[in-house]
């Protein structure tokens, strides 16, 4: 159905268009998507795809005002509130973000907005992150391993490493390819000063999913704390070769290559 409203939508345009009039602009991606929505009002995709450009363009007032739009026309569909929420949370307003997420009607059967509300809530230390944890990990959301990884975020922010950790194996156990898991881990290990065990946790995941660009980085920081600085410097090499932006790494690099002698 997608499929054919979008060759609908197509061929009208093309339809429209004047071509008696060569050098006559194009009209603007917005007004495209404007005028689709004119003509589909009812259609969720189209509306999400102005949301879209609107966010990507930087222009969050709009985005949210679409989202709201929609929001008035369908206050039942999950998808507008977790929307709202992701532009809240890009603007930097995450209080305004899990006001919007609570406010959802659907919330206890909307997957996406369970994990950004219990996160958001984690962050901030309020306990609240564990009763929606809970609710991931025993509803049929197949979500145990969010709810197991929120909770070692929390115990993160609440100075409760050891609970933490065993929250983060218990997470690895429902999916060894977490990556987030594997990092928080060893970003635990190592504020215990356990590098040893961080280096292994991060040669466990770039093992896993070897372009994995930023455990590697992570994997040369623990073995430059170990002191095994060739070793570190391979794998901030690894992690370059995978992200060639990663600046982090190209900082890594030149500070080890200035501290070899010359």
């Amino acid at each position: 159905m997608k499929a054919i409203v979008a060759c609908c939508i197509a061929f009208l345009l093309f339809s429209c268009t004047d071509t008696a009039k060569p050098t006559q602009a194009p009209p603007s991606p917005e007004k495209t998507m404007q005028e689709a929505i004119g003509l589909f009002p009812d259609s969720p995709l189209l509306r999400e795809n102005l949301i879209q450009f609107y966010r990507d363009s930087g222009y969050y007032d709009k985005a949210l005002r679409e989202t709201f739009e929609s929001l008035k026309k369908d206050s039942s569909f999950p998808r507008w509130w977790y929307i709202a929420a992701t532009l809240y949370c890009e603007k930097g307003d995450t209080s305004e973000a899990i006001a919007i997420l609570k406010k959802s009607p659907n919330l206890s059967l909307d997957k996406m907005s369970t994990v950004l509300l219990s996160t958001l809530l984690a962050f901030r230390r309020d306990s609240l992150a564990l009763a929606f944890s809970d609710n991931l990990m025993t509803s049929l959301m197949d979500a145990a391993k969010e709810g197991y990884f929120i909770k070692g975020l929390y115990y993160i922010q609440t100075g409760q490493l050891n609970v933490a950790l065993k929250m983060l194996d218990s997470c690895l156990l429902q999916s060894y390819t977490f990556m987030d898991a594997y990092r928080e881990k060893a970003m635990v290990l190592g504020g215990l000063n356990r590098w040893n065990e961080a280096a292994a946790v991060m040669n466990k995941a770039v093992t896993v999913q070897n372009n994995y660009a930023e455990g590697h980085y992570l994997l040369g920081y623990c073995l430059e704390k170990m002191g095994n600085t060739d070793e570190a410097l391979d794998a901030f090499e690894t992690a370059l070769r995978y992200d060639p932006t990663y600046e982090e790494a190209q900082e890594a690099i030149q500070r080890l290559q200035n501290m070899k002698p010359r």
